[in-house]
């Protein structure tokens, strides 16, 4: 048994729970990155969520693209949302806002097209966003218990610390999360390989296990059509730098993270988990294809078990450009030598389990109030209070463009 825990949020009409309330505002393709930035730097509570998607792209990058962006306009943490199209792309503003309004948020779609000008575009949004903005600003946050929540994790500027503590704790928080009936995503297919043996005998039933070793094996042939193959070293310099010697090492580490719970299914980017558990999603290791992935499949929150070097002085994830605005990032760490620049980057500091001796338990209760304080939006992460900067989201695709 363990004790029943809650946070406060904001009661969505499909049954979901906000942790935060944002007015999204989603171009339909990048052509209109700039209009939606332009819109939102206006509008109170609006967040722009520009990105590199292209009407170029082809087939199932282009069904990829309509999927995350809709699935994203229907994540939690938006109470409405503003779709702007060009009018000449693949997928048009009115069907991405159709799809999204499944989710029966407040949801208006304008496109250039019907202005024939720029400028009166951007003013006939605004006017559109403040009406949005304002359907939500009123909303009240109710009591939820943990079940409401869709946690997904990652690991990055790993280390050997990384295995030891943070990840350790990642992964029973997962579980916690898990047995309180919430869902768990997590990611990076190429940290799977030299371990997805392992996490295959995890999954719940034959067909599952599978797919694991299929996706594997999907993602290093595209590594060895680039001539390189990565088994028994490690490719990334920092890595290298932290102790890793091998990806081998390193997927043992990032698996860590899941926990001990069955892996219910694996997804492709822009699916979503239908019910309570644990969900493994194909993707690369690049932190900013990992946000826009998670956040499509509904995560509220993303749970950043950070190594050392570099990457942990910067105020942002490590490969990543700018924060994933609508879903905080809460930033952990387990290495003990970490100077005060890279810990005031964290929300969460684990590495008294290697330099003090505390015990497994006492860290992970610790952190689990510091989850469910960001959750209830009590205090902001800390990556979550540089909202000033936007880079475009990545979109993880395969295929060629035109």
């Amino acid at each position: 048994m363990f004790e029943e825990l809650e946070f406060k949020g904001y009661p969505r009409p499909d049954d979901s729970v906000g942790i935060r309330n944002y007015l999204g505002i989603i171009p339909t393709v990048n052509c209109c990155n700039e209009i939606v930035v332009r819109i939102a730097s206006q509008i109170k509570n609006a967040i722009p969520l520009p990105h590199i998607g292209r009407c170029v792209f082809l087939g199932k990058d282009q069904d990829r693209l309509f999927s995350i962006l809709s699935n994203i306009g229907k994540n939690a943490n938006l109470g409405s949302v503003l779709v702007v199209g060009s009018g000449c792309e693949p997928h048009s503003a009115d069907e991405l806002a159709h799809e999204i309004s499944m989710s029966k948020k407040p949801v208006e779609a304008i496109e250039v097209k019907d202005w024939q000008d720029y400028e009166l575009t951007i003013e006939k949004g605004k006017g559109i966003a403040k009406n949005l903005s304002e359907k939500i600003v009123s909303q009240r946050k109710e009591t939820f218990p943990l079940k409401y929540v869709t946690l997904a994790i990652k690991c990055g500027g790993s280390d050997t610390t990384s295995g030891i503590a943070s990840n350790v704790i990642a992964g029973m928080i997962a579980d916690r999360i898990i047995e309180a009936g919430g869902k768990v995503l997590f990611t990076e297919t190429p940290e799977l390989i030299g371990a997805e043996h392992i996490l295959s005998r995890r999954a719940i039933n034959d067909e599952v296990s599978q797919k694991v070793l299929e996706i594997v094996d999907r993602q290093e042939k595209r590594m060895l059509q680039m001539g390189v193959d990565i088994r028994r070293c490690e490719p990334t310099p920092g890595n290298i730098q932290g102790g890793l010697t091998t990806i081998e090492e390193k997927s043992l580490g990032a698996i860590a993270k899941s926990g001990k719970n069955k892996l219910k299914d694996v997804l492709e980017p822009g699916q979503k988990p239908n019910q309570s558990g644990l969900y493994f999603i194909d993707g690369p290791s690049h932190t900013a294809e990992i946000f826009s992935n998670v956040a499509a499949a509904g995560a509220q929150i993303l749970l950043f078990s950070i190594g050392g070097g570099v990457p942990a002085c910067l105020p942002i994830g490590p490969a990543h450009s700018g924060q994933f605005p609508i879903m905080p990032i809460m930033r952990m760490t387990g290495n003990p030598s970490q100077g005060r620049a890279a810990l005031e980057n964290m929300d969460i500091d684990v590495s008294t389990i290697i330099s003090q001796g505390e015990t497994y338990q006492q860290s992970f209760k610790r952190t689990l109030k510091m989850l469910t304080r960001i959750l209830s939006e009590d205090i902001l992460a800390k990556a979550e209070k540089k909202i000033d900067y936007f880079e475009p989201m990545n979109i993880y695709f395969e295929g060629p463009l035109i």
